[in-house]
């Protein structure tokens, strides 16, 4: 039973990540998705109360990972005495763009979603 239940999981998310890049988020279909994993939309809703679930499912590890690290960024620059805080900026800058630009890149098949309707912070913040 488990197996059976992964596999339709799997196929429901392997679709509705071929649907989000494809369509963006506000043009998504349920019924496009299910027909894509053959399955009936009811089925979906079976595992995700809906379309931003799914949405969720399938991004918000990865949104949530690059998040964190742009809070504490901003958290580490906000506690530095402000008469460094000038000084650091460029530092702090050269120090974790790189990483963020390539965390995007290693993951990009996620963020496509993000600006296609359906802004990260619309799902996140």
């Amino acid at each position: 039973m488990e197996d059976r239940y992964n596999g339709t999981v799997t196929a429901i998310l392997e679709a509705g990540k071929k649907e989000f890049l494809t369509y963006g988020y506000e043009k998504a279909s349920l019924r496009r998705i299910a027909k894509e994993a053959s399955v009936t939309t009811g089925a979906i809703y079976g595992y995700f109360p809906g379309k931003e679930a799914l949405f969720d499912a399938l991004t918000s590890d990865t949104a949530e990972e690059l998040l964190a690290l742009y809070d504490k960024v901003h958290r580490d620059f906000a506690a530095l005495p402000p008469e460094q805080q000038p000084a650091r900026l460029n530092e702090i800058t050269e120090q974790y763009i790189p990483w963020m630009v390539n965390y995007i890149y290693d993951h990009f098949e996620v963020f496509p979603g993000f600006y296609k309707g359906h802004g990260i912070f619309g799902v996140f913040g």
